[in-house]
Formats: C-alpha cells, structure tokens, sequence
C-alpha cells in the first residue's frame, strides 16, 4: 500500500468513529434531576428555588429547591401542583413588609 492509500484509510475510518460517537451524545441529555422528583417540598424548609426552563442540553423544565438547614438540593415535579403553582407565581411574588412595630419611645402627640 502506498502512503496516500493508507492516510486515506485513516481518515475515513477516524471520521466514521467521530460521527458515531456524536450521534451517541446528541441523545443524551445533561439534565440537573436524574432521580426522581418530588411531588411537594414543605414550604417552610424551601431557601431557594431556582426554575430552569428547556434548553438545548435538557429538553424538560426543571424546579429545583434548596433546604434551609442541610442545603440539600431536591428537584420538584413541574407537572405536580406545588410546581405548577410555582411556575404561575415565578416573577410575580411579592415580597412581605416587614409590619413589626419598632420597640423604643412612643411617639407623643401634638
């Protein structure tokens, strides 16, 4: 076999491997919850919620929250009602006044 012959060879066989091996990876998907995905998440122990909508590496919504104490990440089903109800309320919750009144010298009137 003469050189070009054999570079040839190479090459193809070198580009059949690399479309293989991409036609294998465009069918997985990186998605952030693997397992299996809770229904509900008491209100209570939520510190964060982050909701990552599809994408290119993940093809499904994802809810995910982060307890309070432990930091534990825990995915929630967007089909369920808390993540329904999630997804309506993102953007749109309003944040709480703080109503206490302040302890100190009472204000007199005039």
């Amino acid at each position: 076999m003469n050189t070009a012959t054999l570079l040839f060879l190479c090459l193809t066989v070198f580009g059949d491997v690399v479309t293989h091996c991409a036609a294998q990876m465009k069918n997985t998907e990186r998605c952030s919850c693997l397992k299996k995905q809770l229904r509900r998440v008491h209100v209570r122990r939520m510190q964060a919620i982050e909701v990552f909508s599809a994408s290119p590496w993940c093809s499904k919504i994802e809810i995910i929250a982060t307890v309070k104490r432990t930091g534990v990440k825990l995915c929630i089903d967007p089909d369920g009602m808390q993540g329904r109800t999630l997804l309506e309320n993102q953007g749109t919750r309003k944040r709480k006044k703080n109503t206490k009144k302040r302890r100190g010298k009472k204000q007199r009137k005039q």
